[in-house]
Protein backbone atom coordinates (compact mmCIF):
# COMPACT_ATOMS: atom_id res chain seq x y z
CA UNK A 1 0.00 0.00 0.00
CA UNK A 2 1.00 3.60 -0.47
CA UNK A 3 -0.73 5.34 2.45
CA UNK A 4 0.58 6.15 5.91
CA UNK A 5 -2.81 7.39 7.14
CA UNK A 6 -5.91 5.34 6.51
CA UNK A 7 -7.81 8.41 5.30
CA UNK A 8 -5.42 8.52 2.32
CA UNK A 9 -6.04 4.94 1.20
CA UNK A 10 -7.56 4.17 -2.18
CA UNK A 11 -9.67 1.29 -3.45
CA UNK A 12 -6.60 -0.76 -4.40
CA UNK A 13 -5.11 -0.36 -0.93
CA UNK A 14 -8.36 -1.38 0.74
CA UNK A 15 -8.83 -4.41 -1.53
CA UNK A 16 -5.25 -5.57 -0.89
CA UNK A 17 -5.48 -5.26 2.89
CA UNK A 18 -8.95 -6.79 3.04
CA UNK A 19 -7.64 -9.88 1.22
CA UNK A 20 -4.64 -10.11 3.57
CA UNK A 21 -6.92 -9.91 6.60
CA UNK A 22 -9.34 -12.46 5.13
CA UNK A 23 -6.46 -14.91 4.72
CA UNK A 24 -5.05 -14.21 8.19
CA UNK A 25 -8.49 -14.54 9.77
CA UNK A 26 -9.64 -17.64 7.92
CA UNK A 27 -11.29 -20.27 10.10
CA UNK A 28 -8.17 -22.50 10.12
CA UNK A 29 -5.93 -19.65 11.23
CA UNK A 30 -8.32 -18.43 13.90
CA UNK A 31 -8.82 -21.97 15.20
CA UNK A 32 -5.05 -22.35 15.58
CA UNK A 33 -4.71 -19.04 17.44
CA UNK A 34 -7.62 -19.67 19.79
CA UNK A 35 -6.45 -23.18 20.60
CA UNK A 36 -2.93 -21.88 21.25
CA UNK A 37 -4.38 -19.26 23.59
CA UNK A 38 -6.28 -21.98 25.42
CA UNK A 39 -3.27 -24.29 25.64
CA UNK A 40 -1.20 -21.43 27.08
CA UNK A 41 -3.32 -21.62 30.24
CA UNK A 42 -1.42 -24.82 31.08
CA UNK A 43 2.06 -23.34 30.60
CA UNK A 44 4.00 -22.63 33.80
CA UNK A 45 5.26 -19.43 32.19
CA UNK A 46 1.69 -18.12 32.17
CA UNK A 47 1.86 -17.41 35.90
CA UNK A 48 4.42 -16.10 38.32
CA UNK A 49 5.71 -19.09 40.24
CA UNK A 50 4.40 -21.49 37.60
CA UNK A 51 1.36 -22.68 39.60
CA UNK A 52 -1.16 -23.14 36.80
CA UNK A 53 -3.61 -24.94 39.09
CA UNK A 54 -4.30 -21.79 41.14
CA UNK A 55 -5.22 -23.91 44.16
CA UNK A 56 -7.53 -26.27 42.24
CA UNK A 57 -6.84 -29.91 41.40
CA UNK A 58 -6.74 -29.16 37.67
CA UNK A 59 -5.44 -26.22 35.67
CA UNK A 60 -7.60 -23.92 33.57
CA UNK A 61 -6.77 -25.80 30.36
CA UNK A 62 -7.97 -29.11 31.81
CA UNK A 63 -11.00 -27.34 33.30
CA UNK A 64 -11.86 -26.07 29.81
CA UNK A 65 -11.56 -29.54 28.29
CA UNK A 66 -13.70 -31.03 31.06
CA UNK A 67 -16.40 -28.40 30.67
CA UNK A 68 -16.55 -28.86 26.89
CA UNK A 69 -16.47 -32.66 27.19
CA UNK A 70 -19.47 -32.60 29.53
CA UNK A 71 -21.29 -30.45 26.98
CA UNK A 72 -20.49 -32.95 24.21
CA UNK A 73 -21.68 -35.89 26.32
CA UNK A 74 -24.89 -33.98 27.00
CA UNK A 75 -25.58 -33.49 23.29
CA UNK A 76 -25.15 -29.71 23.40
CA UNK A 77 -25.05 -27.64 20.22
CA UNK A 78 -21.78 -26.67 18.50
CA UNK A 79 -22.15 -23.13 19.82
CA UNK A 80 -22.50 -24.32 23.41
CA UNK A 81 -19.60 -26.77 23.13
CA UNK A 82 -17.29 -24.08 21.72
CA UNK A 83 -18.48 -21.62 24.37
CA UNK A 84 -17.72 -24.25 27.02
CA UNK A 85 -14.24 -24.81 25.62
CA UNK A 86 -13.26 -21.12 25.70
CA UNK A 87 -15.40 -19.84 28.56
CA UNK A 88 -12.42 -19.11 30.86
CA UNK A 89 -9.83 -18.20 28.23
CA UNK A 90 -9.73 -14.62 29.54
CA UNK A 91 -9.56 -15.50 33.23
CA UNK A 92 -5.88 -14.61 33.66
CA UNK A 93 -6.31 -11.35 31.73
CA UNK A 94 -9.54 -10.00 33.21
CA UNK A 95 -10.64 -12.29 36.06
CA UNK A 96 -13.62 -10.24 37.25
CA UNK A 97 -15.20 -10.03 33.80
CA UNK A 98 -13.45 -12.87 32.01
CA UNK A 99 -16.70 -14.12 30.54
CA UNK A 100 -17.01 -10.92 28.56
CA UNK A 101 -13.54 -11.49 27.08
CA UNK A 102 -14.56 -14.85 25.61
CA UNK A 103 -17.98 -13.49 24.66
CA UNK A 104 -16.42 -10.59 22.74
CA UNK A 105 -14.04 -12.87 20.81
CA UNK A 106 -16.74 -15.35 19.82
CA UNK A 107 -19.83 -13.14 19.53
CA UNK A 108 -19.76 -12.90 15.71
CA UNK A 109 -19.92 -16.69 15.40
CA UNK A 110 -22.16 -17.91 18.24
CA UNK A 111 -25.91 -18.01 18.56
CA UNK A 112 -27.39 -15.47 21.01
CA UNK A 113 -27.91 -18.05 23.78
CA UNK A 114 -24.29 -19.20 23.83
CA UNK A 115 -23.06 -15.61 23.70
CA UNK A 116 -25.29 -14.60 26.64
CA UNK A 117 -24.09 -17.57 28.67
CA UNK A 118 -20.45 -16.66 28.06
CA UNK A 119 -21.04 -13.05 28.98
CA UNK A 120 -22.78 -13.89 32.28
CA UNK A 121 -21.42 -17.25 33.44
CA UNK A 122 -18.98 -15.88 36.04
CA UNK A 123 -21.92 -14.27 37.84
CA UNK A 124 -23.87 -17.55 37.81
CA UNK A 125 -20.80 -19.49 38.97
CA UNK A 126 -20.66 -17.40 42.14
CA UNK A 127 -23.76 -19.32 43.25
CA UNK A 128 -21.42 -22.22 44.06
CA UNK A 129 -18.65 -20.42 45.93
CA UNK A 130 -19.96 -17.06 47.13
CA UNK A 131 -19.28 -16.35 50.79
CA UNK A 132 -22.57 -14.52 51.40
CA UNK A 133 -26.15 -15.13 50.36
CA UNK A 134 -26.11 -11.91 48.36
CA UNK A 135 -23.15 -13.08 46.29
CA UNK A 136 -24.54 -16.61 45.84
CA UNK A 137 -27.87 -15.26 44.61
CA UNK A 138 -26.53 -12.45 42.44
CA UNK A 139 -27.59 -14.40 39.37
CA UNK A 140 -31.20 -13.83 40.43
CA UNK A 141 -30.92 -10.26 39.15
CA UNK A 142 -31.23 -11.80 35.69
CA UNK A 143 -34.36 -13.86 36.38
CA UNK A 144 -36.75 -13.34 33.52
CA UNK A 145 -33.96 -13.00 30.97
CA UNK A 146 -34.44 -15.20 27.93
CA UNK A 147 -31.34 -17.29 28.57
CA UNK A 148 -31.35 -17.34 32.38
CA UNK A 149 -32.29 -21.02 32.68
CA UNK A 150 -29.77 -22.04 30.03
CA UNK A 151 -26.99 -20.27 31.90
CA UNK A 152 -28.03 -21.90 35.19
CA UNK A 153 -27.84 -25.30 33.50
CA UNK A 154 -24.52 -24.55 31.79
CA UNK A 155 -22.93 -23.75 35.13
CA UNK A 156 -24.61 -26.56 37.04
CA UNK A 157 -24.03 -29.34 34.50
CA UNK A 158 -20.82 -28.32 32.72
CA UNK A 159 -18.79 -25.65 34.52
CA UNK A 160 -18.94 -26.15 38.28
CA UNK A 161 -18.27 -29.94 38.31
CA UNK A 162 -15.25 -29.68 36.00
CA UNK A 163 -12.42 -29.56 38.52
CA UNK A 164 -12.04 -33.34 38.76
CA UNK A 165 -8.51 -34.74 38.24
CA UNK A 166 -9.97 -38.20 37.53
CA UNK A 167 -12.39 -37.10 34.80
CA UNK A 168 -11.59 -38.39 31.30
CA UNK A 169 -11.68 -35.34 29.07
CA UNK A 170 -11.70 -35.42 25.31
CA UNK A 171 -8.42 -34.09 23.86
CA UNK A 172 -8.17 -30.63 22.35
CA UNK A 173 -7.79 -32.18 18.89
CA UNK A 174 -11.33 -33.58 19.18
CA UNK A 175 -12.69 -30.04 19.43
CA UNK A 176 -10.73 -28.47 16.58
CA UNK A 177 -13.28 -29.41 13.86
CA UNK A 178 -16.10 -28.01 16.00
CA UNK A 179 -14.20 -24.79 16.58
CA UNK A 180 -13.43 -24.47 12.87
CA UNK A 181 -17.07 -25.13 12.00
CA UNK A 182 -18.25 -22.34 14.29
CA UNK A 183 -15.55 -19.92 13.08
CA UNK A 184 -16.48 -20.69 9.47
CA UNK A 185 -19.85 -19.03 9.93
CA UNK A 186 -20.50 -15.64 8.38
CA UNK A 187 -19.57 -13.15 11.11
CA UNK A 188 -22.67 -11.86 12.87
CA UNK A 189 -24.81 -14.40 11.03
CA UNK A 190 -27.31 -14.20 13.90
CA UNK A 191 -27.42 -10.39 13.74
CA UNK A 192 -27.92 -9.41 10.06
CA UNK A 193 -28.11 -5.69 10.86
CA UNK A 194 -25.17 -5.60 13.25
CA UNK A 195 -23.14 -2.42 12.59
CA UNK A 196 -19.83 -4.30 12.82
CA UNK A 197 -20.62 -6.61 9.92
CA UNK A 198 -17.95 -6.10 7.26
CA UNK A 199 -15.41 -4.47 9.57
CA UNK A 200 -11.77 -5.23 8.62
CA UNK A 201 -12.47 -8.37 6.53
CA UNK A 202 -15.35 -7.03 4.39
CA UNK A 203 -18.79 -8.51 3.78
Amino acid sequence: VKFTALADSDAHDVALMTKKYQDACAADEMTNRLCALLRALALPSALAGGDTHLGAQVNLFEHALQTATRAVHDGASESIVVAALFHDVGELLAPVNHGSVAAAILEPYLDPEAHWILDHHEIFQMHYYGDTEDVRNRRDRFKGAEHFDACVRFCQAYDQPSFDPHFQSLPLEYFRPLVKSVLSRQPYWAYPDHPKRGAVVGE
